[in-house]
């Protein structure tokens, strides 16, 4: 963390921020609050939820803004379960086998039943539900379709009910090694 202030000092680096470490790796960096590291990008959707444990209280303490990455779990919560193999991402993805499970399957129906109920896409409840979590996702924008998602879900509110309805099937696991 020094010689990344010594940068910004030096005005040789304008921010830093951080890409998907986990809690232990930044305690000894000594972060203080208010400190001149802005943000950390991490992954974190509805089926990924394990930053929540120890990253996200310590970005708060920290001052530290969070920007997840894949809200949408690289396309899983966009669509129901049933067609999760249909798109040439996961034709061509080696690592969402690694990533996803059958498991999952609870979470992605879950989501699919509330897009229904509320008459919004699954992609808009997905990332309203990352809204409400106070943070501002990273969003892959490739279509039109996709904007009007997305500025869908800046005005849908998730009732305290849905998102915990949303959040029920979530089972812990392991800690994902992010590359």
């Amino acid at each position: 963390m020094a010689a990344t202030n010594a940068q910004q000092r030096s005005r040789k680096a304008r921010l830093a921020s951080v890409h998907q470490v986990r809690t232990p790796c930044t305690a000894p960096l000594k972060i203080p609050p208010n400190s001149p590291l802005p943000s950390m990008q991490n992954y974190h959707n509805l089926i990924y939820r394990e930053e929540e444990r120890e990253m996200h209280p310590y970005c708060d303490f920290a001052g530290i803004g969070l920007i997840p990455w894949s809200p949408l779990a690289t396309g899983i919560l966009a669509r129901p379960w049933s067609q999760m193999g249909a798109t040439k991402r996961a034709q061509l993805n080696r690592f969402m086998s690694w990533m996803y499970s059958d498991a999952d399957k609870v979470i992605v129906d879950r989501v699919e039943e509330v897009s229904k109920q509320l008459g919004h896409s699954m992609a808009s409840v997905a990332i309203a539900w990352s809204l409400q979590k106070g943070v501002n996702p990273i969003l892959g924008l490739d279509s039109i379709e996709r904007i009007d998602e997305a500025v869908g879900a800046v005005n849908l509110e998730l009732s305290k009910e849905t998102v915990a309805a949303l959040e029920e099937p979530y089972q812990a696991r392991p800690v994902a090694p992010m590359w």
